[in-house]
């Protein structure tokens, strides 16, 4: 069945396809972003094994943080894994498995929608999830670039003052900080020069090509600002 709504296309995945997926996800150790109802904390964790009715994952931040965690609170997840696009579920806090681990356990999803949204969907850093350019073309940036947007497609770079670079032009290196995510490197073509309301210049790239495993860095990434978006929505 394909949902679509709100620029996705929604996939749902039910029965034994279920445990193939997470087998898999979790033999891989796929990173998974969880958000805990109603106005929980947001963590980032790893998918460890699936049990018959409940599935253990590992990683809740600081104790402080993991000691927030309401009995039976409702969890939504979405993680990453081979397949372009998002993965997400509903499910239940079911309990940490010891007392000194960062291991915990949730009720095994009934149902998975394998999401995938338009690649020019965009996430602003500034108001979910940190996004740092570390350099461009190996140069540091020392912190004057700021990433306005990112999407699938490309990202939007804003300068303190107007570079001698034209529409068209290929900028290559931009290495990528994204919150939680492993460092990436992509090359862009610049297709829009602006001056901002706050007199800062905008640069937006299209990313001339990303390789699986950027995609895939990239999406769980937008999938994580996403979950805070539709928390701030709330």
């Amino acid at each position: 069945m394909v949902d679509k709504k709100e620029n996705r296309a929604a996939t749902r995945i039910i029965g034994r396809d279920i445990r193939q997926l997470l087998d898999g996800a979790c033999a891989e150790r796929s990173r998974v972003t969880l958000r805990f109802e109603p106005e929980g904390p947001t963590f980032v964790s790893n998918l460890v094994h699936l049990y018959d009715s409940q599935l253990l994952l590992q990683g809740l931040g600081s104790p402080s943080m993991r000691s927030r965690l309401e009995p039976n609170a409702g969890v939504k997840a979405a993680f990453t894994f081979r397949r372009p696009g998002i993965f997400e579920f509903h499910s239940t806090f079911a309990g940490f498995k010891d007392h000194v681990s960062e291991q915990f356990l949730v009720e095994a999803p009934e149902l998975i929608e394998h999401v995938q949204r338009r690649s020019a969907y965009r996430v602003e850093p500034l108001h979910t999830l940190p996004a740092t350019v570390v350099s461009i073309g190996g140069k540091s940036t020392r912190g004057r670039v700021r990433v306005e947007n990112v999407s699938l497609s490309g990202v939007c770079l804003s300068f303190p003052q107007q570079a001698p670079i034209r529409v068209g032009s290929l900028i290559v290196a931009v290495l990528l900080r994204l919150y939680e995510r492993p460092e990436i490197t992509l090359d862009g073509v610049v297709r829009s020069i602006t001056r901002g309301g706050d007199g800062r210049f905008r640069l937006g790239l299209e990313w001339a090509a990303l390789d699986g495993e950027q995609e895939r860095t990239l999406e769980h990434y937008i999938a994580a600002c996403q979950v805070i978006e539709a928390k701030i929505r709330r």
